[in-house]
């Protein structure tokens, strides 16, 4: 039997993208735009840096954005690489082992 109760919610998973190494404030606002142009249903979960400069941003993206975006990031010259995904459930109403909190819009809080 097929499970249709998610029928109609995207399915997301959590996308690491590292940049590389001196990576600038520029280069990662294009990253961010790039990701809320090619999938405006995902976000942003945490972005990491050091005096270097920006080197990695985790990303909640539905699987149908993330196939429009991983051709156009990989052209960058400064991405590093894009991990292999890790799923984690299904839009605003999953909630998995991870956490049952939300943010303010509904979506899943995932981590801290």
């Amino acid at each position: 039997m097929t499970d249709i109760s998610h029928a109609d919610s995207p399915k997301y998973i959590r996308q690491d993208i590292t940049l590389k190494t001196g990576a600038t404030s520029s280069q990662y606002f294009t990253v961010v735009q790039l990701i809320e142009e090619y999938d405006p249903k995902g976000w942003i979960l945490t972005i990491n840096g050091n005096e270097d400069g920006f080197w990695g941003i985790a990303a909640i993206l539905t699987l149908e954005g993330r196939d429009r975006l991983k051709p156009v990031l990989e052209k960058l010259e400064y991405l590093d690489r894009m991990q292999d995904p890790v799923m984690v459930g299904y839009g605003p109403e999953w909630t998995g082992p991870d956490t049952d909190e939300r943010w303010p819009d509904g979506s899943v809080k995932l981590f801290d």
